[in-house]
């Protein structure tokens, strides 16, 4: 695989979601807000609420609210319980993980520990598109495995299993091993022209999610 490709799915990936009104700008608003509230747990009291929101709207611009979905006949706070669990710390490790904890099997057991507790938190039974959309928003450990995502693995040709499961994962991690170069010197573009390090799967998200959504290459999106 060219590197250039990667590259440039990721970077334009990344350029759309720049736009103050682009909805790819929710991840990021949310990802970094739960990011400084795992800096400063302290605040997390009277900053739940807004938690509940970030979430909420973030999950509801990647099309989590839409349809049938049983979010649709609740208020942010859903997500409040679920918030209290990923907050703890016996999973502070999987926060913005990188690749060499990431490949460590007992990350790999962390990750399906918290997703376990959070499928209990919710009153419905939840999707792995849902469950790891949130882990992607908040934590930054897993791709969100939505269809985009699984197109984009399959017109690869990368060994996928479509739910959420632990070899699923680590064939993500090994597509990122293998690319380890690109990734990175692609996320230090990222980070001089934002200030802002991306997570890992976010990067791997990034490339599967803009090689699935178009049959010839990603557009950005016009507003």
């Amino acid at each position: 695989m060219k590197e250039e490709y990667i590259k440039k799915h990721v970077l334009e990936f990344y350029k759309a979601g720049k736009n103050p009104e682009h909805r790819f700008q929710s991840w990021e608003n949310c990802f970094l807000f739960f990011q400084w509230l795992k800096r400063h747990p302290e605040s997390f009291k009277r900053k739940a609420d807004l938690a509940c929101l970030h979430l909420g709207f973030y999950l509801a611009s990647w099309g989590m609210y839409r349809g049938s979905s049983f979010l649709l006949k609740k208020s942010f706070y859903i997500h409040k319980r679920p918030i209290i669990e990923l907050m703890k710390r016996k999973y502070h490790s999987l926060w913005d993980a990188n690749i060499a904890t990431l490949s460590n099997p007992k990350t790999i057991r962390i990750i399906f520990d918290l997703a376990k507790a959070l499928k209990k938190l919710y009153p419905h039974s939840i999707t792995d598109t849902l469950l790891t959309k949130i882990l992607l928003g908040t934590v930054g450990c897993t791709p969100a495995y939505d269809k985009f995502f699984q197109i984009g693995c399959r017109k690869q040709k990368v060994r996928f299993y479509t739910s959420f499961s632990e070899r699923s994962l680590i064939s993500m991690i090994k597509f990122y091993q293998a690319n380890c170069g690109v990734f990175s010197s692609t996320n230090e573009t990222i980070k001089r022209k934002s200030g802002i390090s991306y997570p890992t799967m976010k990067l791997v998200d990034m490339f599967f999610w803009s090689v699935g959504s178009n049959q010839n290459y990603y557009r950005i999106e016009k507003y």
